[in-house]
């Protein structure tokens, strides 16, 4: 109680930023001299307190479950541009974070779009595991982290793209244009 009472005093000093998210299907991946060990899928949350029950609430925000690449920018993929499209679309899937047998194919398609040869587990991987192929674990984790420029930039893109698609400009993007 003590933890998420200082956490929500946290999150209400530092809203703007810092976020709390929940990651599904941890990479965990040896290349290039650096351990990547990051979750793939990304579902920011709200800590809410009820005063009244004296119990705090996680609840997913509505920006729902994304999925994140960035570790792998500086990587060699033969099949970056299927990851790149492959982030777009998964904004679109109906992914429930709650049902491991949904998310698994999903996590599975990221994996083989990596490395073909990477590994899949549904639990933990085995302590002794080579890393120098990528092992996507289900594994999911709550976390704090800084806001990202990426966010925004993801936000930005996925703005013109809809705006080039004849959808109408957001109202919030509006307001930060001019006529001139």
């Amino acid at each position: 109680y003590t933890d998420f009472f200082a956490l929500h005093q946290r999150l209400q000093r530092e809203g703007d930023d810092v976020e709390l998210a929940w990651g599904h299907g941890l990479l965990s991946w040896k290349i290039d001299g650096h351990l990547i060990k990051r979750p793939l899928l990304i579902t920011p949350l709200e800590l809410q307190f009820d005063a009244k029950k004296g119990i705090f609430l996680l609840y997913p925000t509505s920006k729902g479950t994304f999925m994140e690449t960035d570790m792998l920018d500086n990587i060699q993929l033969p099949y970056a541009k299927k990851l790149q499209q492959l982030e777009r679309e998964i904004q679109n899937y109906d992914i429930d974070v709650w049902d491991k047998k949904s998310i698994k194919p999903v996590l599975k398609e990221i994996l083989y779009t990596i490395s073909p040869e990477g590994i899949y587990f549904d639990e933990d991987y085995p302590k002794n595991l080579d890393l120098s192929i990528p092992v996507i674990t289900y594994s999911p984790v709550f976390f704090l982290r800084k806001k990202s420029s990426r966010i925004w930039l993801n936000e930005l893109t996925d703005v013109i793209q809809k705006t080039r698609d004849n959808n109408p400009i957001p109202e919030t993007i509006k307001l930060l244009a001019t006529d001139d």
